[in-house]
């Protein structure tokens, strides 16, 4: 049994290895390099010269250190024949559930304490002695295993696994690492649920609104609204952007604004293939060319959206103009020319 399990996660594992390289392209690594070389620069600054009497940097740093808390799941590799076929080896997977929660523990524990580390100048600059900080990072870890014990105790009915629910979370957690790397590259055998979402029906008639009718049109912003995270991908970078703009009104919340519609855009790329497998809309009689018009249009529309929301933070500081061309130049230029790669 031990083999299996050690198998399936091998399995997975050169899977996901496969699309890596998809990922970690020319121009995400170029995004990242960037984005890591600002943030070491910003926080040398603070570091430097730390706001005395500020209390915001040590309440950022906990909320960022506890919030890891919640990062992390158990791997435990079922499918679903095996509550059928290995039934009476339940007590095998009791074991193997055991150690699933302890590789989880030492795992993201120790990415939390690493994160929890790079922080440390901030608490100890804002008064924390260096016992209370020892103390901190205990309670951080603890907390982490009541999370697992409480999660662990929610697969069991009793003294006996929960087969079903084991298996639907695992499917859960393996589908949602495929569905990131479907945001860079077509992905095999990933299956996208569909929420009715009722409060998105305003939106819906916005994105659906034009003068030449395109059936492609209302499925593409069904699928953006309903389908998988694309619209929450967006939302939660939008106010990520926001908020560093509200931190950084100057050249540097500019360009860190951009990189992020820069990074939604090209994320939502993916939406495009997202009916590739539904045989019945290869029968509308409609040309090829309005499916590539209405997702165009779709990207507009969304890129407009972000540009007005994005243009309030000119209140601040008038440099959020160039959030305009920048928009402007995503939309007109880049999209474009990635979408006729895209589509060949």
């Amino acid at each position: 049994m031990e083999t299996l399990i050690q198998k399936r996660q091998l399995e997975f594992n050169q899977r996901c290895a496969k699309y890596l390289r998809y990922v970690f392209n020319d121009h995400f690594i170029l995004v990242l390099m960037f984005l890591l070389g600002f943030l070491v620069v910003q926080y040398t600054n603070l570091v430097n010269h730390f706001p005395k009497g500020s209390f915001l940097p040590l309440v950022f740093s906990i909320l960022v250190t506890l919030a890891m808390t919640f990062f992390g799941k158990l791997a435990t590799y079922m499918e679903a024949a095996d509550q059928v076929f290995l039934l009476p080896q339940e007590t095998v997977f009791q074991a193997n559930l055991q150690k699933a929660a302890k590789k989880s523990f030492i795992l993201w524990g120790s990415l939390q304490v690493f994160v929890t580390l790079l922080l440390a100048p901030i608490f100890l600059l804002s008064g924390w002695a260096l016992w209370q900080f020892i103390s901190y990072i205990i309670l951080l870890l603890v907390l982490r295993g009541v999370r697992l014990r409480r999660q662990m105790k929610g697969f069991y009915q009793g003294s006996l696994l929960n087969f079903e629910k084991l298996i639907r979370y695992e499917k859960r957690r393996q589908q949602e690492i495929l569905t990131f790397f479907s945001l860079f590259t077509t992905v095999k055998g990933i299956s996208s649920t569909t929420k009715p979402r009722k409060y998105l029906n305003p939106l819906l008639g916005l994105f659906t609104k034009t003068q030449n009718q395109n059936v492609w049109m209302g499925l593409y912003a069904r699928a953006y609204l309903r389908s998988g995270d694309y619209f929450w991908l967006s939302l939660r970078l939008l106010v990520i952007s926001l908020i560093l703009g509200l931190l950084m009104p100057n050249w540097w919340g500019v360009a860190m604004i951009g990189l992020f519609d820069y990074l939604l855009l090209f994320q939502l790329l993916g939406l495009y293939r997202i009916y590739d497998y539904q045989v019945m809309t290869r029968l509308y009689p409609v040309g090829s060319d309005a499916k590539l018009q209405a997702f165009k249009s779709l990207l507009m529309k969304i890129s407009s959206g972000l540009c007005l929301i994005q243009l309030s933070l000119v209140v601040l500081n008038w440099r959020f103009l160039a959030i305009l061309p920048i928009i402007l130049v995503l939309s007109l230029v880049y999209l474009p020319n990635k979408l006729k790669k895209f589509v060949d």
